[in-house]
């Protein structure tokens, strides 16, 4: 029996329709429905009929009928309200398998699983090399039970290429008639056209072996990360081999591991590996009003996660395809090994919470409805920024990620993970990662950029992870150079203790422990240190033009900021991280560019010589590091000052250890002047800062007799100048870094 269709219809559409069976959809509401209307006034369309409707929730009613089939492009009226769209919802969460996704091999025979539940029918295309026809097209088989299409076929041999043509849902029809690359593929050859063809590469088994060295441990309150992108450390290298600069080869054939020995870092945390999307659309066509250069260099715009990016293999990059013989997996794995070797630990940034809002990518175009997020309307949702927000949620987008991280662990032997707006990926994501990769290897390293709808570092403090800490950028530097200064420019910034400790709970901060925090002074993103201290400065300003010899005038103002700045990182607890570059002060300046589309028939183009905050778009000089610029003065003193402080940091467990037990704050401390000593086992130290801009600051030592081994000028490690003792007093903008003089005893107060 149906019930009325008497009953008042809500007074507010639904928010969402979702098919949850095929015979079920379920609508919520943004408040509760006072009443439950007919099932006369609901339609779905293509479809069968409503015959019942009824509550399922305080918010939520379910509609019965049906057949509703999830191929096909449902839409919901309710009468008296706008036309909704049925999107997938449990039918399709319902679906999954533990079975092996991707290509593997059984004897010669090559097993290929792709799992897509709304699709009609999938074909895999086989080729002997890229650009030329198919040798084989085959159809593969569906089960229903887990929504994947499998085939076994000997048509497949290590080096040929394949890709799946599907049709439907018709919903979701960009890709059909299209050929497109396994969503598991572990290597992956693409053109070098606008949009990019893609094609996945067979590999032979042996590429997917574990690899002799294993991982790099380090314990993470030792960490100090070098954040930096593999083309950039060595396209203008001087001692780089030309055919191998900008590639994975390129970062060990010059002296980039020695630099990076010789500041006291030893992680590398590169900017994403995977194959992404690296040309935007012509500049004035499809919407490109954004990007000049039709370029994305920093890799953020995800399109496959177990694939390297061909780019970044050596050799010529300016035929018409790349990545065709998988040397760019080959030379990832030796480029990890050789940096194990030299004692690094390596570090990858991953983008899960969105994909390219371009291009080709499966993830995208295969069945948005699935692998996205959408709003009720089947609108994507974009709270990234970055466009199409990826569905973590889903349970095989959530495997997905979950064997990405484990096969980068497992094959490349990547000793942790940075991941990207981590505050898009929700909380069981999160939980499922860190019990597979710690699962895997017990000292991984997962960190979170904090941000991206969530924002809570707490979070990943609870389930062991380390967060970059913005609560240390911005209340040291700030956020803004111009409108938003920290205390190294006389700005608001909170308290100097709470930033030395790493912002721990003990002191009302989100860490529960210190190396949670991951301190910084510069990232990819925004400015550079030196940059951000010039325009905070008032030296230049954002739009003011320069010449490349800005990185040679470093006034007196702007070396002490940036001391007392990179003295405040390397003596805070937690975790250290520079951005590349940053040790010697390095500007980031725009240069000429030429888009390869047109405005009014004429090339557009980029005014040279601007201080760049968001250079993700610029595979030129702007981005790529002039090492020689590391060894001219005033840069070289810089670098130098920046080594010293990290060598004393390795030398005092003091300044990596402490505990909140072990920090004693001295008589003086107040919010812009930082007076504490910390005593471990074995090291103690005092560290003293005054950063109020008039007024000279005066702290109390115990009695006994203290050594210099760092100020705002010397980072000498040994001790120099004469021994402290009692009260003592430092000028505005000075800082000192103490230990006991050797034999004596000390007790601190």
């Amino acid at each position: 029996m149906t019930m009325a269709a008497t009953e008042t219809v809500p007074a507010s559409p639904p928010l969402r329709a979702s098919l949850d069976a095929p015979d079920r959809i379920t609508l919520l509401y943004a408040t509760p429905p006072e009443s439950v209307p007919g099932p006369d006034d609901f339609s779905v369309q293509p479809g069968g009929p409503v015959t019942q409707a009824r509550r399922a929730g305080r918010r939520r009613l379910a509609l019965l009928g049906g057949p509703f089939e999830m191929t096909r492009a449902l839409f919901l009226t309710v009468r008296g309200t706008n036309r909704l769209p049925v999107l997938p919802g449990e039918i399709v969460n319902r679906l999954r398998t533990n079975e092996p996704l991707g290509l593997t091999w059984q004897g010669d025979h090559a097993l290929v699983r792709l799992f897509h539940p709304r699709g009609r029918a999938v074909t895999i295309v086989v080729y002997e090399d890229a650009g030329s026809g198919p040798v084989a097209e085959l159809p593969m088989a569906h089960s229903e039970a887990t929504g994947c299409w499998t085939i076994e076929t000997d048509a497949l041999k290590p080096g040929r290429l394949y890709g799946f043509r599907v049709e439907g849902p018709d919903d979701a029809g960009e890709l059909s008639g299209r050929v497109f690359c396994d969503p598991y593929g572990r290597a992956v050859a693409k053109s070098r056209s606008w949009p990019a063809t893609m094609l996945t590469v067979a590999l032979d088994g042996s590429l997917l072996d574990p690899p002799r060295l294993g991982h790099r441990r380090i314990d993470p309150r030792d960490l100090v990360i070098y954040e930096a992108h593999v083309k950039d450390v060595s396209a203008l290298a001087d001692d780089v081999p030309r055919e191998l600069r900008g590639s994975f080869p390129g970062v060990t054939a010059g002296s980039f591991p020695d630099h990076l020995k010789r500041i006291g870092a030893n992680t590398v945390e590169w900017l994403p590996l995977h194959v992404y999307e690296d040309r935007e659309p012509p500049y004035g066509t499809h919407g490109n009003r954004w990007n000049e250069t039709e370029r994305n260099h920093w890799g953020y715009m995800s399109a496959q996660f177990f694939a390297p990016e061909p780019r970044y293999a050596s050799g010529d990059r300016d035929g018409g395809w790349l990545g065709t013989d998988a040397r760019a997996n080959r030379e990832l794995r030796r480029m990890v090994h050789e940096l194990h070797e030299h004692g690094f630990a390596v570090l990858l940034d991953v983008v899960f919470n969105h994909v390219a809002n371009y291009g080709n990518s499966p993830l995208r175009r295969l069945d948005p409805y699935y692998w996205l997020r959408h709003d009720g309307h089947g609108r994507v949702r974009e709270a990234s920024g970055c466009g199409n927000d990826f569905a973590t949620e889903r349970p095989m987008a959530r495997r997905m990620i979950v064997d990405s991280l484990l096969h980068w662990t497992r094959v490349y032997g990547i000793d942790g993970f940075r991941f990207d707006l981590a505050g898009l990926i929700d909380d069981r994501t999160l939980d499922e990662i860190t019990d597979a990769v710690r699962g895997e290897n017990p000292d991984a390293h997962l960190i979170a950029e904090p941000w991206g709808g969530l924002y809570d570092k707490t979070r990943y403090s609870v389930r062991g992870w380390s967060a970059w800490n913005d609560h240390f950028r911005d209340g040291v530097r700030g956020h803004d150079p111009e409108r938003h200064k920290g205390l190294l420019f006389g700005g608001e910034g909170g308290d100097l203790l709470e930033h030395a400790h790493g912002n721990v709970a003990d002191r009302g901060g989100p860490f529960r422990e210190e190396h949670h925090a991951v301190n910084y002074l510069a990232c990819h993103d925004g400015y550079t240190y030196g940059d951000f201290i010039r325009i905070a400065t008032g030296w230049t300003s954002a739009e003011a033009t320069h010449q490349r010899g800005i990185v040679h005038e470093l006034t007196d103002e702007i070396t002490l900021r940036y001391r007392l700045g990179m003295f405040m990182l390397f003596t805070s607890r937690g975790i250290v991280m520079l951005h590349a570059g940053d040790e010697w002060a390095r500007a980031k300046l725009t240069v000429a560019v030429e888009s390869g589309g047109s405005r009014r028939g004429r090339k557009a183009q980029l005014p040279p010589g601007r201080l760049d905050r968001d250079s993700y778009n610029r595979d030129d000089e702007t981005n790529w590091l002039r090492w020689s610029e590391a060894e001219r003065e005033p840069n070289r003193a810089l670098v130098e000052y920046v080594a010293g402080l990290a060598a004393i940091r390795r030398l005092h467990p003091a300044l990596r250890y402490a505990r909140h037990d072990n920090v004693h704050p001295l008589p003086g401390c107040k919010p812009r002047r930082l007076a504490y000593a910390v005593d471990v086992p074995g090291d103690r130290v005092v560290v003293l800062l005054n950063l109020d801009a008039t007024q000279p600051a005066r702290f109390r030592l115990s009695e006994e007799t203290w050594v210099l081994i760092a100020d705002e000028r010397t980072s000498a490690g040994e001790p120099f100048g004469r021994g402290h003792s009692g009260e003592e007093e430092l000028a505005p903008w000075t800082a000192k870094l103490l230990v006991p003089r050797a034999g004596t005893k000390v007790r601190l107060r």
